[in-house]
């Protein structure tokens, strides 16, 4: 079952580290091959999010965006992800390669880790909200 904070109990628990806006978010395999799966069309038949812009400095602002701003959510495997609610277009999941539905919400995971940090749109269709763990205040989950 996951645990969700407010940004700012997150940070003060330190689940929650400022992503360095100079990061190389394309510096190892992993990293590069996260950025084109979220950024160019999709080419496998699994649900994936692609961004809708596909250049690097935007999709290095979702992230940064995301650190700043979201949710946090400690999932079941005692994971750290990061929920922010754009209120904008973000991209569109699809399915089969097939468009599904718009997304406005990205989801930033591994953000502690600089070898594998990455982020994908989302829809906020599926969120909900709850109350903050430490704080109580109500929060996107």
């Amino acid at each position: 079952m996951s645990e969700f904070y407010c940004h700012e109990c997150a940070k003060q628990l330190g689940y929650l580290q400022p992503v360095d806006p100079n990061i190389n978010l394309t510096g190892n395999d992993y990293l590069l091959s996260r950025f084109y799966k979220h950024t160019l069309p999709p080419t496998s038949n699994n649900l994936v999010g692609i961004f809708d812009q596909s250049d690097y400095n935007s999709y290095r602002d979702y992230i940064i965006n995301t650190s700043a701003s979201g949710s946090v959510e400690i999932d079941s495997e005692n994971r750290v992800n990061v929920i922010w609610v754009a209120g904008k277009l973000t991209g569109f999941t699809f399915q089969n390669g097939i468009l599904q539905i718009p997304c406005d919400s990205v989801k930033l995971v591994l953000h502690t880790d600089e070898g594998r940090i990455h982020a994908y749109p989302t829809g906020s269709a599926g969120f909900s909200s709850a109350k903050c763990k430490k704080c109580g205040r109500y929060i996107v989950t």
